[in-house]
């Protein structure tokens, strides 16, 4: 544990039990969210966008984490602020291993979402950096906090088809 916990040790964001950011009995009380198209929203099966949303000919399958309240919202954006990356790190890996996408990820190209605001960015990129040890061919995953509007993310897919790829997979903890 680093020096710095002992002086300041973490909290958790929802019952403020000392020595968590967020501790495993809130985390089993945030509600999951369905699989839903990332283009409408609306439910899909297992999360892969309908054909009438598609813009692409690259499937897009899409993960998302927790729906979880504003309040909350409100408490990671400020450690999102300040650079403190470790909370969204653990409910990265959380949810890949709630989501069984372990074998996906040693498989595939990981990318940061793109996002208009800097913070927003640099903590798409660290998530996107820490999943990153091997690369692989054929399947890119886009890997972000949250999708701020699908311009992006058609963007995102326009470079992505310049490659040669055969399947998008977006992770979003929100």
């Amino acid at each position: 544990m680093p020096l710095l916990d002992h002086i300041f040790p973490p909290q958790c964001i929802l019952c403020s039990r000392v020595g968590y950011e967020i501790c495993d009995y809130c985390l089993l009380h945030i509600p999951k969210a369905l699989p839903a198209c990332c283009v409408c929203k609306r439910i899909s099966t297992n999360g892969v966008t309908h054909k009438g949303c598609s813009f692409s000919d690259i499937p897009i399958l899409s993960i998302k984490g927790w729906n979880i309240g504003d309040k909350y919202l409100r408490e990671l954006e400020k450690k999102k602020v300040l650079n403190i990356y470790s909370i969204y790190r653990y409910l990265l890996f959380k949810l890949i291993k709630y989501s069984k996408l372990e074998g996906m990820i040693s498989k595939s190209v990981i990318y940061p979402i793109h996002s208009k605001s800097k913070e927003a960015f640099n903590l798409n990129r660290y998530l996107a950096t820490s999943l990153s040890k091997e690369r692989g061919k054929g399947r890119i995953i886009l890997v972000g906090e949250t999708l701020e509007s699908i311009d992006i993310l058609k963007k995102e897919i326009e470079n992505i088809k310049r490659k040669s790829i055969k399947e998008v997979v977006l992770i979003t903890l929100f």
